[in-house]
């Protein structure tokens, strides 16, 4: 038989059941703060992932686009190399030159300089005139023509305030005058320079910057591409898009004046023709079409 052993009580069995049970809460307390850590974690790396995809997606676009602009770039710098520019290979420093169009300025230039000079000359000839009518004497002008008799013996010139040729140069100088008073009647006659040319030669000079303003745009005939013949739908909307998207970069490269030297070229060929010390709307530059 057996020997007797104490039943057993309820007490240890309690006891050991609410151990574990303490063990087990812990365990559930530390799992859920296991839990939610991770939770956090997994909701910090996917806003990562998506800041990080976002900025691929960011330096992927300004590679793409940077690619584009630099081939643009390429390009007008053949344009500009093939069309109208050429080195001098004998330069310390290489000098970019436009010599279809610096040909054109240079007949500009001159076409300007004839003009100042005849309206120099006329201007010397109308004073002379005044002198002589306020001395009563004066030399006769260079430019009256010698008169002759009917044997070809020359006559003596009529030097006198009164001779045909000063008093066809008052006639032709009051004609103007009362011209510009009607075109400006808000001009002090003080500030009048009289610079108006003779109908026959404003023709002249009009036809002539005509005729240079169809040079300019004959230097872009063979052009087709529009971001080149006309340089506000060219160089002006890549230098924004650079400034506009990448201004950090457009400032430290020195954008603006990569911009001016880009642009050099039209607007050398825009401002043949025109001139800055008279105001006139005789001629007008027009974009070629």
């Amino acid at each position: 038989m057996p020997s007797a052993r104490p039943l057993p009580t309820i007490t240890p069995a309690q006891s050991r059941l609410a151990n574990s049970l303490a063990q087990l809460s812990v365990t559930k307390s530390h799992n859920e703060h296991t839990l939610e850590t991770n939770v956090r974690d997994l909701a910090a790396l996917e806003e990562q992932e998506i800041d990080l995809r976002k900025e691929v997606e960011r330096v992927e676009g300004k590679r793409e686009w940077v690619e584009e602009f630099r081939g643009w770039i390429e390009m007008l710098g053949r344009f500009l190399e093939e069309k109208v520019s050429r080195m001098k290979p004998y330069d310390t420093m290489p000098t970019t030159q436009f010599p279809k169009l610096e040909a054109i300025e240079a007949d500009a230039l001159h076409h300007y300089r004839e003009r100042a000079e005849m309206s120099g000359r006329r201007r010397t000839a109308d004073d002379l005139d005044d002198l002589a009518l306020t001395l009563g004497v004066a030399p006769p002008p260079a430019d009256e023509p010698e008169e002759v008799d009917e044997l070809g013996r020359s006559k003596p010139s009529e030097a006198g305030p009164h001779s045909g040729v000063r008093r066809a140069r008052r006639t032709a100088r009051e004609s103007r005058r009362g011209k510009r008073k009607q075109r400006a009647s808000g001009e002090d006659e003080g500030f009048s320079t009289d610079s108006t040319l003779a109908e026959g030669d404003a023709e002249d000079y009009f036809a002539a910057h005509q005729q240079l303003e169809k040079r300019v745009h004959g230097l872009l005939d063979d052009v087709r591409a529009e971001d080149f013949r006309d340089p506000e739908k060219g160089v002006a909307v890549k230098f924004g898009g650079w400034r506009k998207h990448h201004e950090e970069e457009y400032v430290n490269a020195f954008g603006g004046l990569a911009l001016v030297h880009a642009w050099e070229f039209w607007a050398r060929g825009e401002m043949v023709g025109w001139e800055p010390l008279r105001v006139s709307s005789m001629f007008s530059r027009r974009k070629p079409s």
